[in-house]
């Protein structure tokens, strides 16, 4: 995407940041005022419903959520007594015991299949036709 001067390129990143300050309060308030979690605790949810066999080790974990080590394991303590569910699972790693591997439980994924459902609901009535075709531009590049 060729733009004509550099100062279009800071219009660009102004009204990008708006749009994307605006869905993610949206998507954070629905989660917050439902479901009693931030957006982290859904990430973990979403990577872990990704994951193969819904497992991930604690360190692949990091870079996806964007948290420092010991505040994803605390992330993670959490989830594993919400609401007196166990939405996720600690398991030390056989070939390497300092590590630790994180799976979504039955509880989890529930959890998750529900939200998703309501945040896709909530960007459906967020988003124009024109803000999504925007965004699966920008996300094919």
């Amino acid at each position: 995407m060729a733009l004509e001067t550099p100062e279009r390129l800071v219009d660009f990143w102004v009204n990008y940041s708006k749009f994307y300050n605006r869905l993610y309060n949206a998507i954070d308030n629905v989660i917050q005022q439902q479901y009693h979690l931030n957006l982290n605790e859904f990430y973990l949810l979403y990577h872990l419903s990704q994951a193969d066999k819904f497992k991930l080790r604690l360190t692949d974990l990091q870079p996806k959520i964007g948290l420092s080590h010991s505040a994803l394991s605390r992330l993670v303590t959490r989830m594993e007594n919400y609401q007196n569910k166990q939405l996720v699972w600690r398991s030390i790693c056989e070939d390497d015991k300092r590590a630790s591997y994180i799976t979504l439980t039955k509880e989890g994924s529930q959890l998750f299949e529900s939200i998703s459902n309501v945040l896709n609901q909530t960007l459906d009535a967020s988003l124009t036709k024109p803000d999504l075709d925007h965004i699966i531009r920008m996300v094919k590049g």
